[in-house]
């Protein structure tokens, strides 16, 4: 478990360069690590940013860890089939 809160609960403890936080677990002997935090661009989930060829450059580097991150952590599946509603 790391913690990526800041003091007052945000998400202030992610740093520019993610892949800090997965060489910190790296180094601890951790070689699966998953995630569940991003960003939400123009209402669309799961964009491929700065992050995501970060995790790209570190899982290259690194290829014995997997890094998972959850699809999005929002939308509701209102009809409930399974599948994510967008609004």
């Amino acid at each position: 478990m790391q913690p990526l809160l800041e003091r007052s609960g945000g998400l202030g403890g992610i740093p520019d360069n993610v892949g800090e936080v997965f060489g910190e677990a790296y180094r601890a002997g951790i070689r699966i690590h998953t995630n569940s935090w991003g960003s939400t661009t123009s209402g669309l989930i799961c964009t491929y940013d700065n992050a995501g060829t970060q995790i790209d450059a570190f899982v290259k580097k690194y290829p014995d860890m997997v890094v998972s991150c959850a699809a999005g952590n929002e939308g509701v599946d209102v009809v409930r089939n399974g599948v994510v509603d967008f609004k």
